[in-house]
């Protein structure tokens, strides 16, 4: 389910005049991130801020299944979504990680602000 919630999306710096809007959506894995769900949240929106993107959507899961990669990649089309963040890079499967980066950046908080996740390794 993605909660949008463009009235948050006032963090963001001022875009510069005739520059593109980079947009960007988080994914939350529900069953690692306990309670702290919102914190994980509100941390990748101010991350994402600071970078200059412009906040779409959190999506979430439940559990590890293999349809949540299609579930980011169809919103990456729908938005025209230029970055994913997630809290660490164990909320996707590494496999889907490397689909996510054939489609856009993937930032991962705890692997570096400012460092897409690469390639993992297995």
């Amino acid at each position: 389910m993605a909660i949008n919630r463009p009235w948050q999306t006032c963090d963001a710096p001022p875009q510069a005049p005739g520059l593109p809007v980079m947009r960007a959506i988080g994914f939350i894995l529900r069953e690692i991130s306990g309670e702290h769900i919102r914190q994980l949240e509100d941390a990748m929106e101010k991350t994402a801020a600071a970078l200059g993107f412009v906040w779409q959507a959190t999506l979430f899961a439940d559990t590890r299944r293999e349809g949540n990669y299609v579930r980011i990649v169809n919103q990456i089309v729908r938005d025209d979504v230029d970055a994913v963040f997630l809290p660490a890079s164990d909320h996707l499967e590494p496999r889907d990680i490397d689909v996510l980066l054939t489609h856009t950046a993937v930032y991962c908080l705890t692997e570096g602000l400012r460092r897409k996740c690469g390639r993992l390794r297995s």
